[in-house]
């Protein structure tokens, strides 16, 4: 696998014309202009200057203010109209919307000073009220800086809503690598992520059809493993490190617009740090990182994909073969028994999901196409995955490396909370297929779930 300097490659796509790919597609981006530097504050009033922008409202949280929002606020001057300084903790929710609503009335920018959920609140309301908005990261701790939809809890639950990419992003490489450990890591650990979510991607296309990009893909592979290759500065937040790392999580954002849709940054290991993530809230636990949670669920996610895999050829064909003749003629696939693992796992959301999920249930037809599918393209996969997808006791050892969590005991999951995830997390976006739909299909989901549970301690 070859590598690249993301930085280099960001502006590189920045600046580049968007000319047809070999897929048939073409893959323009509308963020303007990104740079990641120690000279980044100065860029931005640059950028502004030039484009004759005022009336700014800056967004950032009580953490991020100190870290570089007073820096910010001073350097904007009177292209400032107000701020607005969260509290923490902060929950990206409905509530959270409406302040930043109600205090950007009547100003024609946004500037978000922060990390995630800033910028996913600051997007948000800017796409509500449309106007543009600049984003300014505090820490490499997330891919969705570059991104045009925004995950927020709605009544509970976490969406993931289609918004608004920002115009330009300004990071400063001495806040980054000034921002704290854990966050880093979570950044690490959302790169690391991308294992699985193109290995997801690849199963979806091979046995739904659903369009696929090899460009794409191969941009994100060779980010992966720039940074990857760089595990051990990040994990002594060398700054150069943390600004590729940065780098590196607005390229697979930005990939994610080429795609026109998150597959190529977000797959089953996404799903579950999406379920622990509602789970601490409704249970009024603190919320972990997005990232380290993510980070801990791709050697999961990457455990059922070889567990599979790893079966004799025989056997699968036999398993297979078995499941398509049970399955009745054009009803739904496993609405009932889903059911029941929605009203057991996802608690006070239960009713929510089984209203939402009721008309994306697969009918049997489809379930035996796919089945079908595989049976044809299984020596194939099993191949793909060897080359390209790490056994979870490698990746947890990346994670070590790069000082991120690398086991659910180490994030302070609880082994409930683990086994709970693994067999209801394929709910929380079942029309985004994976291979929790895929063994579910199979009815082995408990019985890999279980397996690759017990083996992650």
């Amino acid at each position: 696998m070859t590598s690249i300097i993301p930085v280099q490659k960001l502006q590189e796509i920045l600046t580049q014309p968007a000319e047809e790919c070999l897929c048939g597609r073409r893959h323009p981006v509308s963020l303007r202009a990104a740079a990641v530097g120690a000279d980044a504050c100065e860029r931005m009033i640059d950028y502004v200057d030039r484009r004759r922008q005022r009336n700014f409202i800056l967004v950032a949280d009580e953490n991020t203010y100190e870290a570089y929002g007073r820096e910010v606020a001073a350097a904007m001057g009177g292209r400032l109209a107000r701020k607005l300084v969260y509290p923490v903790p902060l929950v990206p929710d409905e509530r959270a919307v409406e302040t930043l609503m109600q205090q950007a009335a009547g100003c024609a920018h946004l500037i978000a000073v922060g990390s995630g959920t800033i910028h996913d609140l600051t997007r948000y309301v800017a796409h509500r009220m449309q106007v543009p908005f600049i984003g300014m990261p505090t820490a490499p701790s997330v891919d969705g800086f570059a991104s045009s939809v925004s995950p927020l809890i709605i009544n509970g639950a976490k969406k993931t809503i289609p918004t608004v990419m920002p115009e330009a992003i300004f990071a400063d490489t001495k806040v980054l690598a000034a921002a704290p450990a854990e966050m880093i890591a979570a950044g690490y650990g959302d790169i690391i992520g991308k294992y699985t979510a193109l290995a997801d991607w690849r199963l979806a296309h091979v046995l739904l059809g659903e369009w696929y990009c090899p460009a794409i893909v191969e941009l994100v592979r060779e980010t992966v493993s720039t940074i990857v290759a760089r595990r051990a500065a990040l994990a002594n937040r060398e700054p150069e490190a943390c600004a590729e790392l940065l780098a590196a999580l607005l390229l697979t954002g930005l990939a994610i617009e080429m795609a026109g849709d998150s597959r190529p940054a977000s797959g089953s290991e996404h799903h579950l740090a999406h379920y622990w993530e509602m789970r601490s809230l409704w249970s009024r636990e603190k919320v972990r990182l997005h990232g380290a949670e993510v980070g801990v669920a791709t050697p999961l996610s990457a455990g059922l994909h070889h567990r599979l895999l790893a079966m004799p050829e025989v056997e699968v064909t036999a398993l297979i073969e078995r499941r398509r003749q049970t399955l009745g003629s054009g009803a739904q696939h496993g609405g009932e028994r889903n059911a029941g693992r929605i009203r057991k796992y996802l608690g006070p959301l239960a009713a929510q999901f089984l209203e939402e999920n009721r008309p994306l249930r697969p009918d049997a037809a489809a379930v035996d196409r796919r089945l079908s599918r595989l049976a044809a393209s299984f020596a194939g996969l099993r191949k793909e995955a060897a080359a390209t997808l790490p056994e979870p006791t490698g990746l947890r050892q990346l994670l070590r490396e790069g000082g991120a969590p690398d086991t659910p005991a180490a994030l302070g999951l609880p082994p409930e909370w683990v086994s709970a995830g693994l067999q209801v997390a394929m709910e929380i976006r079942l029309g985004r297929y994976t291979i929790l739909q895929l063994l579910d299909e199979l009815d082995v989901l408990e019985e890999l779930t279980a397996l690759v549970a017990g083996a992650a301690g």
